[in-house]
């Protein structure tokens, strides 16, 4: 099994810009890791920064 995820990018359209949703999507990730007790790790820079 694969204990590690990644997040390599993270993209919302620009119709939706400024409206919080990347911050959504990466903090979803960042809880379903944890419940799944997965380690979590960014390639894509906007996630590194909320890690």
């Amino acid at each position: 099994t694969n204990d590690t995820w990644n997040i390599t990018h993270t993209e919302v359209d620009s119709a939706y810009g400024g409206q919080g949703i990347a911050k959504k999507l990466v903090e979803s990730v960042i809880q379903n890791a944890n419940i799944r007790n997965k380690k979590l790790e960014a390639t894509c820079s906007y996630a590194k920064k909320l890690i």
